[in-house]
């Protein structure tokens, strides 16, 4: 079994966009996209649910063929995803009322959508349709791994977490 699972481990993070990029990445987003009053939750919440969708390493296969086969379908699917978003975002509206339900449901579905579209532009791609058909679709336009996308976000989102509210959209949209 830990075999296995250090194998899904290596494959996930040589062969799949990293987590950091899909971090920085939805923190960013859901800045800008409400510009809240209490940004630094928001940036933990969108740190959270923006690399949710890279949680399905965990989920067991019976062997490799099976995990290439499964891993970014579901979980990457704009259907699918269009489907949970309004169940996360009552959760979290019962937790964080920081934003309306209707905010909540709107940045958690941009989180999960741009999270997929940027594993698209990997040379590995996405089931951005899954279970409606088609393959994985891909553009290779960016690194499994690229330093020169994420730097820049981490540097501005940092920037941004500790920034006065009125200073975190500027930073936000700086990345």
């Amino acid at each position: 079994m830990q075999k296995a699972y250090l194998k899904v481990f290596w494959y996930d993070t040589f062969f799949c966009m990293d987590s950091l990029s899909q971090i920085v990445l939805g923190a960013s987003v859901a800045v800008i996209a409400t510009k809240a009053k209490k940004h630094r939750r928001l940036i933990l919440w969108a740190a959270f649910f923006a690399t949710l969708p890279d949680l399905d390493i965990f989920f067991p296969a019976i062997n490799d063929l099976e995990h290439a086969l499964l891993h970014r379908t579901w979980t990457h699917s704009w259907v699918i995803q269009s489907l949970l978003a309004p169940l996360a975002a009552v959760l979290v509206y019962k937790i964080d009322k920081t934003l309306s339900y209707l905010r909540w449901w709107f940045v958690i579905w941009l989180l999960w959508v741009t999270h997929s579209a940027l594993d698209v532009c990997t040379v590995y791609g996405t089931h951005l349709f899954w279970p409606l058909g088609g393959g994985p679709l891909f553009l290779g336009s960016v690194f499994i791994v690229d330093p020169l996308y994420t730097l820049p976000f981490l540097l501005t989102m940092v920037l941004a977490f500790f920034a006065k509210q009125k200073n975190a959209y500027r930073w936000a949209t700086l990345g």
